[in-house]
């Protein structure tokens, strides 16, 4: 997928020398670049629910048909997704398993990019900045003009609603301890 420039070069996680640590430190140098300037950031961090879970198998394999993936590693990819079964294990139970419908294993390739896919096919302003790590997003824009946090909301609008023609959903609760 790297070989084929399928991820963005902001999307972190499950991708080698691509960590959380070096996430952060592209972010804070950005950041701190644009305050030495004497400019201001607003961010945000959005986090999105069961990316993973939701994913469409046909939905996938047209999308990586349609960047020029190969009919070989297209058939691969549809037989690694097809039959997996789902069960929940707690304290030493397991559940009865189910057939999984929808969704990628998660830690796989594929979780990656189906969630980088998400923003490199949106058309939001090429202002906007963001970093992708797994199913999260920190979004932000260096502000220089008085209209640019007005942008930046629409630009968060455009995401959302992209997701949600994609299945996904925006994780919106809170946890006071953290």
């Amino acid at each position: 997928m790297n070989d084929n420039n399928l991820f963005r070069t902001q999307q972190f996680g499950f991708r080698a020398g691509r960590s959380t640590t070096l996430q952060l430190l592209n972010v804070m140098d950005l950041w701190t670049e644009a305050i030495d300037q004497g400019q201001s950031v607003d961010t945000t961090s959005l986090d999105f629910m069961k990316v993973f879970d939701v994913v469409s198998r046909g939905r996938m394999l047209h999308k990586m048909n349609a960047c020029g993936i190969s009919e070989t590693i297209l058939k691969w990819v549809d037989n690694f997704l097809v039959g997996r079964t789902y069960w929940v294990s707690a304290n030493g139970h397991d559940s009865a398993g189910f057939a999984a419908a929808s969704g990628i294993p998660q830690g796989s390739v594929l979780g990656a990019y189906s969630f980088s896919d998400l923003y490199k096919r949106s058309s939001v302003s090429h202002k906007l900045l963001y970093f992708l790590f797994a199913d999260d997003a920190k979004i932000f824009r260096v502000i220089k003009h008085t209209d640019d946090p007005t942008l930046l909301q629409g630009d968060l609008g455009l995401l959302c609603k992209i997701g949600v023609l994609n299945g996904f959903f925006l994780y919106t609760q809170t946890n006071a301890n953290t």
